[in-house]
């Protein structure tokens, strides 16, 4: 009895000695496929060097003929950097029809900002800390009801419309 117990005791303890071995072995395979994963995806995270003082321009419900205006300002955070070149784009929102046609934005300070090519500077004299925009929606008429006084566009047909508008940083 004492000798088929030693032999079971060996066998069990072979067995972890097995198991602890495979064990280890998953776990390598495990971290070696992470450290793969992290390398070739190379996923890395900053924060931007301005501040946009709105994330919606939401116009709500609207009527031909109106004409909307909401302001957004871009500072730069000098904590961040010296200086920035920046773009303001728009695309058209999935889902919506095209609002963008509809939509100007206007520099309100002057300096020669385009929306196109736009500078933020705390090296420049005088320092350019923050861009003031005008974005402007002249609200269109839908075919079929336009007055005989409208001059703000045409759009085929009623709905949701939306356009994203985008500050892109290229310096």
């Amino acid at each position: 009895m004492q000798l088929l117990l030693n032999k079971n005791i060996k066998n069990f303890l072979k067995n972890i000695k097995k198991y602890i071995l495979y064990s280890f072995f998953f776990v390598i395979i495990v971290l070696f496929f992470i450290n793969l994963q992290s390398f070739i995806i190379k996923v890395e995270a900053g924060s931007l060097p301005i501040i946009v003082s709105t994330s919606d321009l939401g116009f709500g419900i609207v009527f031909p003929g109106e004409k909307l205006e909401k302001e957004i300002t871009i500072t730069l955070d000098t904590s961040q950097s010296n200086g920035v070149i920046y773009t303001i784009t728009q695309t058209s929102t999935a889902g919506y029809f095209d609002l963008c046609p509809f939509l100007e934005k206007i520099n309100e300070e002057g300096e020669g900002d385009t929306e196109n090519y736009a500078v933020l500077s705390a090296t420049s004299t005088p320092q350019d800390l923050s861009d003031t925009w005008k974005v402007v929606f002249k609200v269109p008429a839908i075919v079929g009801f336009v007055a005989q006084d409208h001059i703000f566009g045409i759009v085929s047909q009623g709905g949701d419309y939306g356009c994203d508008v985008s500050v892109n940083i290229l310096e």
